[in-house]
């Protein structure tokens, strides 16, 4: 979450479809709300992302644009995607409520929003996306804090392995001939007349 709310205009590469995570937002009762790096080396990377996404953002940032235009000078520019209609840095749990708004309104199962992180890793894990580029995306270490995470996940899929190897080597059951049928005792034995060889 507090990625997201320091996504940055320039972050956005329009071309190829992905985001790149720099900074975040954060807070604390001493410095408010302030704006640092992210938590480690492996937190800074680039996601590609689904167009629908791309077209979502542009739609958001037009309407950001005319709140823009209509404070003037008194829109404080941060260059944040996600920002206060002044441009001021988002307090980091206001997305949480904008998220369970949303939930509400359209009738939707009461979720966190840090769940649509797990459903996104634990989708790109069913859909057999290597181990290493679901660590990168998530900004984990390595694969295997991927996997510690998430095992239950890897555990099912492991299963579903077995079983489809199960299926496969299963033998082929040769289908028995049918026997035969008994000829109808009213039935005529046609026989024919022994051809005189001699």
């Amino acid at each position: 979450m507090v990625k997201t709310i320091g996504l940055r205009r320039q972050d956005i590469d329009w071309d190829d479809s992905i985001l790149r995570i720099r900074q975040t937002v954060q807070y604390t009762k001493e410095k408010g709300i302030f704006i640092k790096g992210t938590k480690s080396k492996k937190g800074i990377r680039d996601i590609k992302v689904p167009e629908l996404v791309m077209d979502a953002l542009r739609i958001h940032l037009s309407n950001q644009q005319k709140l823009r235009d209509e404070l003037g000078t008194d829109y404080i520019d941060n260059n944040l995607v996600f920002c206060q209609d002044d441009g001021k840095p988002m307090f980091p749990d206001t997305i949480t409520s904008w998220f369970q708004k949303f939930l509400k309104n359209h009738d939707l199962p009461k979720i966190r929003f840090h769940d649509l992180r797990h459903t996104n890793i634990t989708i790109m894990i069913a859909n057999k996306v290597p181990d290493n580029e679901i660590a990168r995306r998530a900004g984990h270490a390595d694969p295997a804090t991927s996997k510690r995470l998430y095992g239950h996940v890897y555990a099912s899929m492991k299963d579903e392995a077995a079983s489809a190897i199960e299926n496969a080597l299963k033998p082929i059951t040769k289908k028995e001939p049918e026997p035969a049928q008994p000829i109808p005792t009213s039935a005529k034995i046609i026989t024919f007349p022994k051809k005189n060889l001699a």
